[in-house]
């Protein structure tokens, strides 16, 4: 079947490639009878025979000899068809005084360029084939099929058959058609549609037959091919390039941010991503549908009773990265109706080669096609993978094995399978998943499911992972209607012991954190249900339970060091790494006692409210992350609590990496578990960074406001707190005075923030009246007749005038009611 696809210029009808051929026949002919004429009326007879079978005909030289004729730099086209046009270089016709009177007709080097869309050379071709009288008539049919017609060196090129940019082409083409029969043979044939592409070199055609009839083949294949899928890559996200690659350069301040940047809804319509998540397409049936019949009327009836090609390699490439499997043999055969292809790899294997089979059944069989993938263990080097491919490590050692299936029906519309698969010594060496290589134990996964070809369905059941004596178990069902999706999903990790699940978990994936041990036991069990009818019902089930306590750990993790002179590498105001010192006897640290009450409450707000009732997790905030991101369709807002946010300053590099998640959470139950929650309060301002090679309050109360940490006033606070998802950006004008969407943005805070009872109606007051001025510590406005500049700190009373807050913004009023204890600014 993939020998047809790309030899045949990629389901290109039969009628097309026929009708090229009866053109080349007609050339032929017309170049034949010129040859006989005597060499002054040879052009004038050829000439007029090309019109009377309507072609256009040019030539270059022309010698008459002995029983021979030669032409040279012939050029022919169809008449009334732009599409499709004929050069051949050398012409040579040998012919004697018996029958047959032309012995041979031999054309070399020669190119066919055929343009345009495959309907539209389609409808050319008919239309001049239907002007046209018979190029065989009974009377030469005898004769015709006692001379040798030879093309070597030919080439076909076709440009624009489906889409742009796709290519078409064969190279070293050479045909030989006489009493013994026909033999077709090319050194190259290129297509491509779609991001799919197909090379066949050495294919051969043998027939007893001089018509071009594939079913009567005596033989049919190739030396190799190649099959390649080229992957569409998606654009990266600011967040995930490196800071040389980003749009805003790290040390320079991005543009002052609008209202609408800094307060934006995610969309006019909240459950447009969800309803957007499947991509349906009713027209898919019907193109299948249409490519079975293909298969069945087209494909399967001229191929012969076997095929096969000696080296098949298939290539998956995704941007700069390719995986390579190969070489294979690929084995084709028709039996009983039905068509059978089959893949089997050429390595030695030691154990049952794996091998994939594909069967196309006949229209009153219980399916309309079947695959099957069965057999190993193998290693990945046997099956042709290279070392380095998508990160893959020590391909020689990699076992793999399984047995999976899945069947379409007749009526093009469900594809159901299932199946399990062992990988064994598998290593990835990944910066996507890790700094370091990561090496897994025995990986075992199953699962069945049930895809719908419209888009409308994705199913998968009882899906199964087990890595060591871990094992998490889950479903997905997302279901599609005229104009709502219904999604359905669960995944859960048993009971199990906490020390075996961190021994079952790859090497290298949670580097230092791998020599900890704990005591305890695990579990979890995850669930969302949503119909974007009714997104407000969302169910969503998060049952975290976590038993785990350390009781061992790595000196190099120990959190006893924080509490004395520790060092660390950060970014400086450049943006190059600098090693700086922290700890209680540094000079810029600050204690607790000695930070404003309003830091708390600024940080409660705006990145953890429920620090104070969580051990590290916030289930609460994990449950809402799920709604925001199941509802917009993609990953939208994280979970992130201040004791993670602590863990990563603390211990983990920059670089996003699966890895970094999952060291992420053992160390946030580490530090959790060794420090008072305002232990950890002073660590975490102490050490996070509030602007470009700014980190810790003492530093920040300084740069922005000239002042100490105990004299931050309400709104220098929330200011500080909202900076900290995006530190290096700026917020103050030239003058000094704080943008527009910034304080818009501090004034909701302080609203939320009184709206749970954090901030009294007269601390409110006063802070949505406090100027904030980049250097000055003095934040309340004058009072009418003041000539000195107000040092006040927070919570001091008198009436105080106006301050620069846009009087026009409008934020809705909040309640205790409505108000939630979840941060504000939880994507991290």
């Amino acid at each position: 079947m993939a020998w047809g696809y790309a030899h045949f210029e990629l389901g290109c009808a039969k009628d097309v490639r026929r009708w090229i051929w009866i053109s080349l026949l007609s050339c032929l002919g017309v170049l034949l009878l010129g040859a006989l004429s005597a060499s002054p009326l040879a052009e004038r007879r050829a000439r007029a025979e090309a019109d009377r079978r309507g072609l256009v005909l040019e030539m270059g030289d022309f010698r008459l000899g002995w029983f021979e004729a030669e032409l040279s730099r012939v050029k022919v086209r169809l008449k009334g068809v732009s599409n499709v046009s004929i050069e051949i270089q050398r012409v040579a016709v040998d012919f004697s005084l018996g029958s047959p009177r032309l012995r041979r007709i031999i054309a070399e080097d020669g190119r066919v360029k055929i343009f345009g869309k495959v309907d539209d050379v389609r409808s050319a071709l008919l239309r001049w084939r239907r002007g046209q009288p018979e190029v065989n008539p009974p009377r030469q049919e005898k004769a015709s099929s006692e001379r040798t017609e030879v093309l070597r060196r030919f080439e076909v090129e076709w440009s624009g058959a489906f889409d742009k940019g796709d290519k078409q082409f064969v190279s070293g083409l050479n045909v030989e058609r006489g009493p013994n029969g026909l033999r077709v043979g090319a050194d190259l044939v290129e297509a491509s549609r779609a991001g799919l592409s197909a090379q066949i070199a050495g294919s051969i055609f043998k027939a007893k037959s001089a018509s071009f009839d594939l079913s009567q083949a005596e033989e049919l294949g190739a030396a190799e091919m190649r099959l390649t899928y080229n992957a569409p890559v998606p654009e990266s996200t600011d967040a995930e390039k490196s800071p040389a690659e980003q749009t805003s350069p790290r040390p320079t301040a991005s543009p002052t941010p609008s209202p609408e940047d800094e307060d934006a809804p995610a969309s006019d319509d909240p459950d447009a991503g969800l309803k957007d998540s499947l991509e349906k397409d009713s027209a898919r049936v019907a193109r299948l549908k249409d490519a079975l019949t293909l298969l069945r009327e087209n494909v399967q009836t001229l191929l012969p009773p076997k095929a096969q090609v000696e080296k098949l390699w298939l290539t998956y490439r995704r941007g700069e990265e390719k995986l390579h499997v190969g070489p294979s043999l690929l084995h084709l055969a028709k039996e009983k109706g039905s068509l059978a292809l089959q893949v089997t790899p050429r390595g030695n294997a030691k154990g049952t080669p794996l091998s994939l089979a594909l069967t196309v059944f006949p229209e009153n069989a219980p399916v309309a096609m079947k695959m099957t993938i069965k057999g190993g263990p193998v290693s990945l080097r046997t099956l042709g993978v290279t070392e380095g491919a998508f990160g893959l490590s020590g391909v020689s050692d990699t076992q793999v094995s399984g047995s999976f299936s899945a069947e379409l029906d007749q009526n093009a519309s469900t594809i159901q399978g299932g199946g399990e698969a062992w990988i064994d010594g598998l290593a990835l060496d990944s910066p996507r998943l890790s700094e370091t290589l990561v090496t897994f134990p025995k990986l075992a996964l199953s699962g069945k499911g049930e895809v719908r070809i419209d888009g409308t369905l994705l199913k998968l059941e009882e899906a199964r992972l087990r890595l060591g004596e871990a094992a998490f178990v889950g479903a997905f069902e997302m279901e599609g209607g005229e104009a709502f999706v219904t999604l359905k999903a669960s995944a859960s990790a048993p009971l199990v012991s906490c020390q075996a699940l961190l021994d079952s978990s790859p090497r290298g994936l949670l580097g230092a954190a791998e020599q900890m041990q704990f005591e305890g036991t695990f579990s979890l069990d995850v669930g969302v249900e949503a119909d974007t009818r009714k997104l407000s019902d969302m169910k969503v089930r998060w049952d975290f339970k976590n038993g785990c306590h350390v009781t061992k750990v790595p000196v190099e993790l120990d959190p006893e060091q924080f509490r004395r002179l520790f060092r660390r590498e950060v970014l400086g105001a450049g943006g190059f790494p600098v090693e700086l010192t922290f700890g209680p006897l540094s000079s810029d640290w600050v204690a607790w006692e000695e930070v404003s009450p309003y830091v708390e409450k600024a940080l409660l707000v705006t990145e953890d409210g429920r620090f104070f009732r969580h051990q590290g997790f916030d289930d609460r905030a994990i449950e809402s992350a799920i709604r925001a991101n199941v509802t917009s369709g993609h990953f939208v807002r994280g979970a992130s609590t201040i004791s993670m946010q602590l863990a990563k300053n603390l211990y983990l590099s920059r670089k996003k990496t699966l890895a970094r998640k999952l060291q992420e959470a053992a160390l946030t139950s580490l530090l959790e578990q060794n420090f008072e929650k305002y232990e950890l309060l002073e660590l975490y301002v102490n050490v996070v960074e509030f602007g470009p090679g700014i980190y810790g309050l003492r530093q920040a109360a300084q740069y922005y406001f000239n002042t100490t940490p105990d004299r931050l006033t309400t709104a220098q606070s929330f200011f500080l707190a909202s900076v900290l998802p995006a530190p290096t950006r700026r917020y103050f004008e030239e003058d000094g005075s704080l943008s527009n969407g910034r304080a818009d943005l501090v004034q909701r805070l302080l609203k939320i923030s009184h709206a749970r009872e954090a901030l009294t109606d007269g601390e409110l007051a006063e802070a949505l009246n406090e100027q904030l001025v980049l250097g000055q510590p003095g934040t309340l406005p004058q009072t009418e007749g003041s000539t000195e500049k107000d040092t006040s700190g927070p919570g001091d009373g008198g009436e105080k005038s106006p301050g620069v807050f846009r009087k026009d913004s409008v934020f809705p009023e909040l309640t205790p009611k409505d108000s939630i204890n979840a941060p504000i600014f939880p994507a991290r």
